[in-house]
């Protein structure tokens, strides 16, 4: 349930009955006004304070120093003490500067009363009643009770009289208690039908506008409706005397705390308690987490993008070093005989074969296009659950593909080589159906998309259904953050970049893009920012709070949840909740520039790899054998790769810094772009290869040639990328691959296998 005011305040109770200890707090909220009550800390003795009710002649705290008089034995027990003090009679910063300039009193609780809900306008001399809905609610509860049996005042002066300044035409001393609590004695309870069973409060407001007079004869009744008891942060007096200043703090309780409270001061004779501020992080720790882990996701993302290339990789440093333990460095034919010199046939096909696309500058324009086409259709028409319904099919398929079949299949594999009598069984993966359309759907393929697609419809049921799901729930958040991640692996492994060109006209673009969808806009549209509106389903709910804390299915009080495209971490340790969140946007786009890096680097280790000549080899000129991974991140093969990972978490880190200095929303692209691609620019100026770089590097075209075969005469690797090399093989011929033990046919890059990627021409 929303709470408009969050409580943000803790009341210890610390009687002479309970000596030692600290009761379950109660949880009370703090007036905007004032200074806050100090943190608890583990030396709290300090903070225990006597808890008194207000004065009887000053009961509301609403008259001056005109018009009270001081009892000297009412000032000892005021002094550095709690005042409880009704709600009502004149505003909470009048109260409050009473209760300190008069009683000096160490702070103010203000309890809500039914009896504040009436007051008197001194404008033209009428009473104010409860209002319907704001006040009370009778679809919750609503009672006919007698009207003989309530008490109100005729005028202002017989109720100035009967209670002094702050009375309305309410008699909240006879009514209060014919009107409130869970017993036989509350007369809404008797008189409605349901026994206020749908009331929370368990109290009673008159419905005024529902009748012409509550002085009516004895037989007639009046209505009466279950009453709201929700805290409120009490808002400063903007008439009060501007150099008046309030150094103690304000607490309001509502009518439920002020009975624990009261029942509390009546049976024991001193009541002494401690109030703190609840404890909140200095920091948010989550914001710090959410950018780890947009640095891991866009760079493991990227990294495997360049997976082709480290299969290429190991292969090559196998080779090598079993040239030198065996000195034999031919790869024969057994149908031909011919000897071929470090060509690499792949384990397996279709690993290396995946779809691929490379994206040229018009694709970086129509990117700009599509994309604000689909905002606009978003804030517009407002169909944010089509795009959830995408996303979460969308999504599934992705963690279909990277996780779960994998892991079925490493499980199955498993079984079968630990359980010899599963061989047999349902473990062993078998073709049900092959097509040309869909290939081989095999059982654990089926297997794999019943619990993809299940754990997909779940999820999207809770996006659909149950608002606010991932402050609600731990599944909704965690599976929105692997869905994601999976989509990103995906996203980066298909699309690539060829060239930087490509990269500055794509990143620039999104850059100017960011900006504009998030800080013009708003001149646009009177205020209404399309990024944010989009991102948020619509954006904040447009009723007041505390009326939404009340009627949360109000369609004004419908504010809509971020819309799923992003990563999630909720708030640690924080009682007012929310979550650090990040765009996936922010993740592929500048990942395109880092899978470019990550390929680059990895081409340039296979074509080193590849180049080493036999004499090298024996003068120890075989780089050592290590794990694509560490050479490529540790072993200074990470030429491009590693300072654009460092570059984009510095870019990430301003964004978050840039968050909480201006306290407002911030496109990350606005730090990240210059960060990433500055970096890729200043690394090629340094190494004089920018041109080669913002043309399209062709040492990635070697690599493809050697990891996928070539029947081209030859490639020439200029420059420091290695010296020519001759590949002339036969696109038909055979090579034996070690590590299969079996024979595999070599891909050609001229009749197309190139892996599903487009064929280069050598230039």
């Amino acid at each position: 349930m929303t709470e408009a005011a969050t409580p943000s305040a803790e009341l210890y109770f610390q009687t002479n009955s309970n000596a030692n200890g600290q009761q379950t707090p109660l949880l009370l909220s703090q007036a905007i006004f004032g200074p806050d009550p100090p943190t608890k800390s583990r030396d709290d003795g300090d903070y225990e304070k006597a808890l008194v009710s207000s004065p009887t002649s000053n009961l509301f705290l609403c008259q001056n120093f005109d018009g009270v008089e001081i009892d000297r034995d009412v000032l000892e027990s005021t002094k550095d003490a709690w005042m409880m003090v009704p709600r009502g009679g004149c505003t909470y910063e009048q109260k409050t500067w009473i209760a300190q300039s008069i009683y000096q009193a160490y702070g103010v609780i203000v309890y809500n009363t039914l009896g504040s809900r009436y007051s008197f306008n001194e404008t033209d001399s009428a009473f104010l009643w409860p209002v319907e809905h704001h006040d009370y609610d009778c679809d919750n509860a609503q009672a006919e009770i007698p009207s003989n049996e309530l008490h109100f005042f005729s005028s202002l002066d017989e109720a100035n009289a009967e209670d002094g300044v702050g009375a309305g035409p309410y008699d909240f001393k006879t009514n209060d208690q014919l009107l409130s609590g869970d017993s036989v004695d509350n007369l809404c309870k008797i008189h409605d039908a349901n026994d206020l069973r749908n009331c929370p409060s368990k109290k009673c407001l008159v419905a005024h506008d529902r009748q012409s007079t509550v002085t009516q004869s004895a037989s007639d009744t009046i209505t009466v409706c279950c009453a709201w008891d929700v805290l409120l942060n009490p808002y400063p007096d903007t008439n009060l005397d501007q150099n008046v200043t309030i150094e103690i703090p304000t607490l309001f309780a509502s009518m439920e705390q002020w009975d624990v409270i009261l029942e509390v001061m009546e049976t024991s004779p001193s009541v002494t308690v401690a109030v703190y501020s609840r404890w909140r992080p200095s920091f948010n720790l989550s914001s710090v987490m959410i950018v780890i882990l947009g640095v891991v996701v866009a760079s493991s993302a990227a990294f495997l993008s360049a997976n082709d290339y480290h299969i290429g990789i190991s292969k090559l440093w196998q080779s090598k070093k079993n040239e030198l333990s065996n000195n034999n460095s031919i790869i024969r034919n057994p149908s031909s005989g011919n000897e071929q010199s470090g060509i690499l046939a792949p384990q397996n096909h279709a690993s290396m074969r995946e779809e691929s696309l490379e994206l040229e500058p018009v694709h970086a324009l129509l990117f700009l296009v599509m994309s604000s086409i689909s905002l606009f259709v978003l804030f517009f028409f407002k169909i944010y659950n089509v795009a959830k319904v995408m996303y979460a099919f969308g999504c599934s398929n992705a963690f279909i593909q990277i996780m779960v079949y994998p892991s079925l299949s490493k499980l199955f594999r498993f079984l079968l080589h630990k359980f010899r009598y599963l061989r047999t069984s349902c473990f062993r993966e078998r073709t049900l159906y092959q097509s040309e359309d869909f290939g081989a759907i095999t059982n654990l393929y089926i297997l794999s998309s019943v619990i993809g697609y299940g754990i997909g419809l779940v999820w999207l049921y809770m996006a659909l259904f149950i608002p606010q799901a991932g402050e609600k729930l731990s599944f909704y958040w965690i599976t929105q953050d692997i869905l994601g991640y999976c989509m990103c692996v995906i996203f980066l492994g298909i699309i690539q970049l060829n060239s930087i060109q490509v990269a500055s006209v794509l990143l620039v673009v999104a850059f100017f893009y960011d900006i504009f969808f998030v800080f013009i806009t708003p001149y646009i549209f009177k205020g209404r920012s399309v990024m944010i509106e989009v991102a948020t389903s619509g954006g904040p709910p447009k009723a007041d709070a505390l009326w939404c804390e009340k009627y949360p299915l109000d369609p004004d009080c419908m504010g809509g949840d971020p819309m799923p495209m992003l990563f999630s971490i909720p708030r640690l340790f924080d009682y007012q909740g929310g979550a650090s969140m990040l765009g996936l946007g922010d993740i592929v786009l500048p990942g395109l520039l880092i899978s470019f890096a990550a390929r680059l680097d990895a081409a340039r280790l296979v074509c080193e790899l590849y180049h080493v000549k036999k004499n090298d080899i024996n003068n120890t000129g075989l780089p050592p054998v290590m794990s694509t991974w560490y050479a490529l991140l540790f072993g200074g093969y990470g030429y491009y790769f590693v300072p654009l990972v460092f570059a984009y978490s510095v870019g990430f880190f301003m964004a978050n810094a840039a968050v909480y200095l201006t306290e407002m929303g911030q496109p990350a692209l606005l730090y990240i772009v210059p960060c990433t691609l500055g970096t890729m620019i200043y690394k090629g100026w340094k190494r004089n290869e920018l041109i080669s770089l913002w043309n399209g590097p062709t040492i990635i075209r070697q690599a493809d040639h050697i990891c996928y075969g070539s029947s081209s005469p030859d490639t020439a690797v200029s420059g420091d990328e290695g010296n020519p090399a001759s590949m002339t093989t036969d696109a038909n011929e055979e090579f034996l691959d070690r590590d299969a033990g079996d024979v595999v046919p070599l891909m050609s890059m001229n009749d197309g296998s190139s892996g599903g990627r487009e064929k280069i021409d050598s230039e």
